[in-house]
């Protein structure tokens, strides 16, 4: 489980001020080109943001079972 800091508060301040800047850059601007890369923007930060937050616990959850 995720402890709360200071730093992962504004990691989620800083990603959700990305998202809105990303989402009215969405609909100000038209063409394929720019949703293209507005596209790979938003699918790599949300990538990057989940490899983040990947953690392992130190205890496994369960073993697994023979069928």
């Amino acid at each position: 489980m995720a402890s709360p800091s200071a730093r992962r508060l504004f990691g989620f301040i800083g990603t959700f001020l990305g998202v809105v800047v990303l989402h009215t850059l969405w609909d100000t601007f038209s063409g394929s080109l720019v949703f293209i890369v507005l596209a790979i923007i938003s699918i790599g930060w949300l990538f990057w943001e989940l490899r983040r937050y990947r953690t392992f616990g130190e205890h496994p959850v369960g073993q697994l079972q023979p069928n």
